[in-house]
């Protein structure tokens, strides 16, 4: 329980003190080994869903006037919605 008087505030002083200090151990070791993870040129997150192939492969099926509905048996729905815009805006910026 928390005392206000002299000990009391000295420990919860202490104890502040080694909190702040592994905080910030921590944050140093997190930047140390996101800055090793960046030189060997790996990161971190979900791997993508969608393929460059299966983007190819979706593109050409709604060119063809395939329907979304039709396309999202050939991979996930959402995947495809996501990557359709991406993909017709990097062909504008291509082109």
């Amino acid at each position: 329980m928390y005392d206000p008087s002299g000990p009391g505030r000295l420990l919860v002083g202490l104890f502040t003190a080694m909190a702040a200090k592994e905080r910030e151990n921590v944050r140093e070791s997190t930047f140390e080994g996101l800055d090793a993870a960046a030189r060997k040129r790996r990161h971190g997150g979900r791997p993508p869903v969608i393929t460059a192939d299966m983007v190819h492969t979706v593109l050409r099926l709604r060119a063809n006037g395939e329907t979304v509905e039709n396309v999202q048996l050939t991979c996930v729905r959402a995947a495809a919605v996501r990557a359709l815009p991406r993909a017709v805006e990097a062909d504008h910026h291509a082109v």
